[in-house]
């Protein structure tokens, strides 16, 4: 993980792939500009890890929805092959 530092400005570059490819931090004009960049980096991760930690139920909702979506159809597939074998039976 890269890390570029201005003044005031932190951005951070994941070569490593996953979640984000690059983040933007702006400080507050409060932070200690004699302040180590390493430690306001680490920092700015633990953000970005408790961000994803945060919004990864979201994915799971998501997959939870397209399985019942997916076995509504199942079962409306199964009951028209059965309701069309009985009617196929009624006919012949």
């Amino acid at each position: 993980m890269d890390y570029f530092s201005n003044d005031r400005v932190v951005l951070i570059e994941n070569k490593r792939g996953g979640w984000y490819e690059k983040a933007i931090f702006i400080l507050n004009k409060d932070v200690n500009p004699k302040q180590m960049p390493k430690d306001i980096v680490e920092e700015a991760e633990k953000i970005i890890g408790d961000y994803i930690k945060r919004n990864k139920p979201i994915h799971s909702r998501k997959k939870l929805k397209k399985r019942r979506i997916d076995w509504i159809l199942n079962c409306c597939l199964i009951l028209s092959i059965v309701l069309f074998m009985y009617y196929a039976a009624q006919v012949f």
